[in-house]
């Protein structure tokens, strides 16, 4: 089935634009059926899972933990999340293993963590903040779309394929109709007090703090960053090397 989707991607995609059709990265859950997909129709593309999925599955089983320690484990795996290299990574789950194993409290959630994030689905390693530049870390515009479709007109019920195909044919009809009563939205709107917040924010940084990057990239310190961005470019450089 998805590779039947994937290839027509490929064949509407080429068709329509007259290129061919090139796939550099691929967002997804943890289904065997999409993993084995993309590895057959999209070998070189780089695998990506989507973030929030990862940490909703990690809240669902915060019960293995004791209630005075989640916030720091939650933190722990919410700092791993902005790795921005590979190498960087890999060293940190190791050394978040190493952490978490040290206290027996915890080590349920360590040993869920560990089979089911780092043995069995790696593939959301894959999605921290360095795994694809200037692209998403979630997948929350499909998944708002996603919940559309199962609150509306599935029900969350599990249709056949001839049921589905008319869900779908109303989907189509409906959205097509709403595209014609509502304006498509080319830009956000920004509200009086998010630009009153902008105005103030360059005059109560610390300009000495900000450090050119490369072209016109620079690095800005957070209002509650944990380390100076210095620090951090000098960390990041490193792992280019």
């Amino acid at each position: 089935c998805y590779k039947d989707l994937f290839n027509q991607l490929q064949l509407i995609s080429t068709q329509e634009n007259n290129r061919p059709f090139y796939i550099n990265f691929i967002m997804a859950d943890g289904a065997p059926g999409i993993r084995k997909a993309q590895k057959d129709l999209f070998p070189g593309a780089k695998r990506l899972m989507c973030w929030a999925h990862v940490i909703r599955k990690c809240h669902e089983h915060r019960k293995l933990v004791p209630k005075d320690k989640w916030n720091q484990i939650d933190l722990d795996i919410h700092d791993l999340q902005l790795s921005f290299s590979d190498s960087l990574f890999q060293c940190g789950a190791s050394l978040l293993m190493k952490k978490w194993s040290s206290d027996t409290l915890i080590k349920q959630f360590q040993e869920y963590f560990y089979d089911q994030w780092i043995i069995k689905l790696p593939l959301w390693r894959e999605k921290y903040e360095g795994a694809g530049i200037n692209i998403p870390s979630t997948n929350n515009g499909c998944e708002s779309l996603n919940g559309k479709i199962k609150q509306q007109y599935t029900l969350r019920n599990e249709l056949h394929l001839s049921s589905f195909l008319s869900k779908i044919e109303q989907m189509l009809h409906d959205w097509s109709t709403n595209s014609l009563l509502n304006d498509f939205v080319t830009k956000p709107s920004i509200s009086t007090t998010l630009e009153l917040i902008s105005i103030k924010w360059p005059n109560s940084i610390d300009k000495i703090s900000i450090l050119h990057w490369f072209d016109s990239w620079y690095t800005v310190p957070s209002s509650n960053s944990l380390i100076a961005p210095a620090v951090w470019l000098q960390m990041y450089q490193q792992q280019q090397q």
